[in-house]
């Protein structure tokens, strides 16, 4: 090795790093540990994003817990549940599309609804 090769680390990429937060509850996880080596405005932007999806799937999951045995009962409500459930799925997987694309793009953009709101409460938790 000559003095004039560069030294490499082996520190994630940051925009790999907020890629990942993206990828669930144990994404988020990976990329919160990996980001106290990599710390960057970036990583953080999307570390918030991220968590606030995360808390929004959680729950959704637990609403789902609760109405579809409702709805079995209630045989009408199955007509509306059902597709409720879809949609709302739909709309997280499309939010997480577009956070790992502004993360690879290195582009700080909030998410659609929940965006600007998971910034501002993950603000002091994720610093």
């Amino acid at each position: 090795m000559s003095d004039n090769e560069p030294i490499k680390t082996n520190v994630v990429d940051g925009k790999v790093i907020s890629a990942v937060s993206y990828l669930g509850v144990i994404g988020l996880i990976i990329a919160f540990v990996l980001s106290k080596q990599n710390k960057n405005e970036l990583v953080l932007f999307h570390l918030k994003q991220a968590a606030g999806l995360s808390v929004l799937a959680v729950g959704l999951i637990l609403c789902c817990f609760i109405l579809i045995p409702i709805s079995f009962i209630i045989p009408v409500l199955l007509i509306i549940v059902f597709p409720a459930i879809g949609i709302i799925n739909l709309s997280v997987l499309v939010f997480i599309i577009i956070g790992i694309l502004n993360a690879v793009n290195e582009k700080m953009n909030y998410l659609p609804i929940i965006g600007k709101k998971s910034d501002v409460f993950f603000a002091k938790y994720i610093n």
